[in-house]
């Protein structure tokens, strides 16, 4: 009898995953509490005031599972924090607060386009108010972002601009070719060409 609400829960849990491999769904703290709850529900042992060892046999692959989803879960909330603390910190126009947790970010996951993303826009409001190395480290962070996620266009008219401020007028012009040739529609990316 409790098999539908296993059922039921499992069939939960497959949506969260496949919405993750289009969404960071999983990036979300609130969602580490769903996926227990769902777990939780797939893996209780029903109405039975005891649970046969057999029925354990069984069970113990499931709770596996469980256990290894939640910790992935919990990793992912430690992951992204920094990123989460950076934003809001951005949102209040603290910059040196929002490039420190980028930065940490960049460090805990370094295979993140769009925390290097973050961190070079941080790094870039910095330099325009007169941070004079910001300039260089927003640079970095947006080469970084385009060689991870060179199909956005708004990565390369970001390192585009970062290039101009610079003065290296050839990178930038490349940049924002690139730009242009990923987004023909957007008028800003032919004007600033």
């Amino acid at each position: 009898e409790d098999r539908a609400v296993a059922v039921g829960a499992f069939a939960a849990l497959v949506a969260y995953a496949v919405h993750g491999i289009f969404e960071t769904v999983s990036a979300e703290p609130a969602n580490a509490f769903v996926i227990s709850i769902l777990l939780g529900v797939a893996l209780a042992p029903g109405l039975a005031l005891a649970v046969p060892e057999s029925n354990f046999a069984r069970r113990w692959p499931m709770m596996g599972l469980g256990a290894a989803l939640a910790i992935a879960g919990w990793y992912g909330i430690w992951l992204s924090s920094p990123l989460h603390l950076g934003v809001l910190a951005a949102n209040k126009s603290d910059w040196n607060r929002a490039a420190t947790q980028f930065a940490e970010a960049a460090r805990r996951d370094p295979r993140s386009a769009v925390v290097h993303q973050q961190w070079g826009l941080a790094k870039s409001v910095l330099a325009s108010q007169g941070d004079a190395s910001a300039l260089a480290e927003a640079v970095t962070g947006f080469e970084t972002t385009v060689r991870l996620d060179p199909n956005w266009a708004l990565n390369h008219a970001n390192l585009g601009a970062m290039y101009a401020a610079q003065g290296n007028d050839e990178a930038a012009a490349s940049e924002l070719r690139a730009a242009t040739e990923l987004a023909p529609q957007v008028a800003l990316y032919h004007l600033n060409l």
